[in-house]
């Protein structure tokens, strides 16, 4: 009786430790260069750095470009049922007392810090949210993308409760943000680009996004 305890105590820490290990993320400075093709091919040979937070069923990467552009490029697998067109933006939000613990921050001593609840599930009904430092140039609205231009300080994911799973935070100054949603096969995919010199609408060309243009 004493050994088929053990054998079950064990089994119950194995399969623990293995339902961890697919829904931590874990670090890796390679994987972000299967994502170069979200780059035009002439500035593919221009990215300077870039890491990788990934999971079993999502992976979080950031690309550094022609020495100042920044890009984040975040898929989720097996997310093809969230909308775009459900997707709603909203400006003014308190996002102070967000609270992320349990959790993870990537890029934590970065320009861009991202810190993500345990278990978050980025649902049908999405929210992006702006803090009252952030502001909303311009939306992007293609059939198959849609996102925000604007400057941000802070912005946060949240369901349509306003529960936020996700916080972005430029701590260190606010930056011009281009913000797009797409789907590609059964990813979501979530795209941050933001240049050091601000121009981040015309750095739009360089995405291989053709559905930006439809």
């Amino acid at each position: 009786m004493k050994y088929r305890f053990v054998i079950i105590l064990l089994s119950i820490l194995i399969l623990s430790s293995c339902e961890f290990a697919n829904n931590s993320y874990q670090p890796d400075l390679d994987k972000w260069e299967k994502y170069k093709w979200i780059l035009n091919k002439k500035l593919r040979n221009n990215i300077n750095s870039g890491y990788t937070e990934y999971k079993k069923d999502a992976s979080f990467n950031f690309i550094r470009y022609n020495e100042s552009n920044q890009l984040v490029i975040w898929e989720l697998k097996n997310h093809n049922y969230v909308s775009i067109d459900s997707i709603q933006f909203y400006e003014n939000k308190n996002l102070i007392n967000f609270v992320f613990h349990p959790g993870i921050t990537f890029n934590a001593k970065g320009f861009l810090q991202t810190s993500v609840r345990n278990n978050s599930d980025l649902n049908i009904d999405l929210h992006l949210n702006l803090d009252s430092d952030s502001k909303i140039y311009e939306y992007i609205n293609k059939d198959k993308v849609k996102g925000i231009i604007g400057k941000v300080s802070q912005m946060s994911l949240s369901d349509e409760t306003g529960y936020h799973q996700v916080l972005f935070d430029f701590p260190i100054r606010s930056y011009n943000v281009a913000t797009l949603f797409f789907k590609r096969d059964d990813s979501f995919f979530i795209l941050i680009l933001f240049p050091d010199d601000g121009l981040v609408k015309d750095k739009l060309k360089d995405l291989n996004l053709p559905e930006l243009n439809e």
